[in-house]
This record gives C-alpha cells, sequence and structure tokens, in this order.
C-alpha cells in the first residue's frame, strides 16, 4: 500500500511521517494491540509524559 502511494504523499517530509505511522501500525499488529485504542491513548497521554519515559508509550505487550 504505502509503496504505491508515497509518490504522491505531498512531500518527502509527509512521506516520512506517513511511514513512521505505518510503522507505528505494524508494531501494533504485531503486538496483537488495537491500533485506534493505542493511538487515542497515546495522543492523549503524550502532552503529560516526561522525555525519559516516551518509550512505555510504544505499543508493545
Amino acid at each position: 500500500l504505502g509503496r504505491k502511494n508515497y509518490l504522491f504523499a505531498g512531500s518527502h517530509d509527509a512521506a516520512q511521517w506517513a511511514a513512521v505511522l505505518y510503522s507505528f501500525l505494524a508494531t501494533c499488529k504485531a503486538n496483537e494491540v488495537e491500533p485506534h485504542q493505542w493511538l487515542r491513548k497515546t495522543l492523549q497521554v503524550i502532552p503529560d509524559t516526561k522525555v525519559n519515559d516516551l518509550s512505555k508509550l510504544l505499543p508493545t505487550t
């Protein structure tokens, strides 16, 4: 899916951000984490998360 669509991402930066998002979603799938719930929760708590604790937000089981 991504490979064919990155040409039309609008910019190199947009394509890189799309690749990051796809990586997170693939990690969710590999760890049997529901991606929508993980993303919603992560976006809610990330503003209050210390830099040293960001790894705790990764979609792993």
